[in-house]
């Protein structure tokens, strides 16, 4: 579609009726699938599922009374659930951390509506198997097929938002630099929110249809939730066209390159390969590493580590908490742990929406009223000297600013709340059920600030770096968040199944140490700011 006749809003809300169909109808699949696989398990291990499980049982069992007949049977699935969902887990984090770098690359070569487009068709394919597989009730262990289908393709969800986001830079190329960044941030932050929204809704929708009417209903439905995004990406212009003819730059046959220069499309194929493309995104996170150890910038490599930490204990959870809430003491069906996780994603996601807009106002306006003769007598006094590829706190790095210990204020404030989360959600296993579902809730209100903390940490490692330098610094940061993501869906859920039969509440806490240290990271960002 041509993009002469869209504005930038027609597109932002093209791109918003793409993203809320696209993580709805997956993120519905996937909770059905994960109650598939314990649903299976149940049978096969002569257990209800359901509205027939058996919640007065869980009532009656109180901390001094741990065993009844159907002890191990009950351990049995949920070890055997948790261990598939790990595999489930690990094989599409692996898959897509190849192909989001694939897409990425056609991306830049092709257009971000073919991505898209290709992401949505794969996607389609995705729910189409599952919903089959749920539907014809076959065995637990095909569910990994869709999940490889969508990992080797296009990447996942993450892939998708990560274009999403491509497309709302295109939009905010053009103009006064610090208006376009203050609207790129809330623009960011706007999409992220909605994700958030989506997949609350998604979790939701799925489990009170598998509650009231079964899996092969819900498999439908996820189906039909699909079908607004296909027409909203047929409608959806190319975004690097509307870039090009704000530069005056635009030609049928022509695409832009990385560095902003115009191309044949043929040559660019030419000159960069897909695996030159791959191999120097992981080298530049690499060059990057080694350039923050070379010029002794510890605070960034201790924001990202901070980063790191958060992303093994508390960026996912889902993979572990739906069988803790539907094992005892609790025993929730389908639709309280879908109630109960949409309303956990939803209420997090308006907290750090608020928080994140104040903090990027803040930010916007320190900038603004920098004065331009200190920058210029910074610029003089570092042209003097030789400096290595990062400059070693150029800018707001000197020194401890208000910005950054604004910023620090918040993550401390975003970061200690999750950490009583996790402790609390361990806590509550230890009292019968009426108790321990009241603490569920006050363990809810304490997770509204998880959103809050990975914004914060992107905008404490912009603040120490020169603008210049921040999009390989992020290449660094986004790789740690992918190897703590992994790390957390693949060892998390093990974690749970070896420890159900004794102490469940285990991971919590274990999770909650680790949270614990990146909270002692922090308090030591003051002190190397002011380096």
């Amino acid at each position: 579609m041509s993009l002469r006749c869209h504005t930038t809003c027609e597109i932002v809300l093209l791109l918003l009726g793409l993203l809320i169909p696209l993580f709805t109808s997956v993120e519905t699949n996937i909770f059905i699938v994960d109650q598939y696989v314990y649903y299976r398990y149940s049978v096969a291990a002569g257990l209800p599922y359901g509205q027939s499980e058996v919640p007065e049982a869980c009532q009656n069992v109180t901390i001094n009374r741990l065993h009844d007949t159907d002890k191990e049977k009950r351990d049995w699935v949920q070890k055997n659930t948790a261990y598939l969902t790990s595999v489930n887990n690990f094989v599409i984090t692996i898959t897509a951390a190849f192909s989001t770098l694939v897409m990425g690359y056609v991306s830049d070569r092709y257009g971000r509506r073919s991505v898209l487009l290709w992401i949505m068709l794969t996607e389609a394919l995705r729910v189409s198997l599952a919903a089959f597989i749920v539907m014809f009730n076959l065995n637990q262990w095909t569910v990994l097929v869709p999940n490889i289908i969508e990992g080797v393709l296009c990447g996942g969800l993450i892939c998708a938002i990560s274009q999403i986001c491509v497309c709302v830079v295109d939009l905010t190329e053009h103009g006064d630099k610090t208006k376009m960044e203050a609207k790129r941030l809330i623009l960011l932050t706007l999409f992220d929110a909605v994700a958030c929204f989506s997949l609350a809704a998604g979790k939701a929708i799925a489990g009170n249809t598998i509650y009231y009417h079964g899996f092969a209903i819900s498999a439908m439905i996820s189906l039909i939730l699909f079908v607004p995004g296909v027409i909203a990406v047929y409608w959806l212009p190319e975004t690097r066209e509307y870039l090009m003819i704000w530069k005056g730059e635009y030609k049928p046959d022509e695409l832009v390159d990385p560095e902003g220069d115009t191309m044949n499309v043929t040559n660019s194929n030419k000159n960069t390969t897909l695996s030159s493309h791959v191999c120097g995104t992981f080298r530049t996170s690499v060059k990057e590493l080694k350039k923050l150890l070379w010029t002794g910038n510890s605070a960034s490599l201790t924001v990202i580590a901070i980063l790191f930490l958060f992303s093994v204990a508390a960026i996912v959870d889902i993979q572990y908490l739906f069988l803790y809430l539907m094992g005892r003491p609790f025993c929730w069906n389908s639709a309280g742990v879908g109630l109960y996780c949409s309303l956990s994603d939803a209420v997090s996601a308006i907290f750090s929406l608020l928080v994140v807009l104040l903090v990027t106002f803040l930010g916007v306006s320190l900038r603004v009223r920098q004065p331009n003769t200190e920058i210029k007598n910074t610029l003089s006094e570092d042209s003097s000297e030789e400096q290595p590829c990062i400059p070693a706190n150029r800018f707001s790095n000197r020194q401890l600013t208000k910005h950054q210990k604004t910023l620090i204020i918040f993550l401390v404030s975003g970061m200690v709340p999750v950490m009583l989360h996790k402790i609390t959600m361990g806590v509550a296993s230890f009292f019968p059920t009426p108790v321990a579902t009241q603490i569920l809730y006050v363990a809810l209100a304490l997770k509204v600030t998880r959103s809050l903390n990975i914004p914060v940490m992107r905008a404490l490692l912009a603040s120490g770096v020169d603008s210049g330098e921040q999009g390989r610094l992020f290449s660094l940061t986004a790789l740690a968040e992918r190897i703590g993501i992994l790390i957390s869906v693949s060892a998390l859920p093990p974690i749970y199944a070896a420890s159900v039969a004794s102490v469940p509440a285990t991971v919590f806490f274990i999770t909650a140490a680790v949270l614990a240290l990146a909270i002692l990271l922090i308090g030591l960002l003051p002190a190397l700011y002011s380096k």
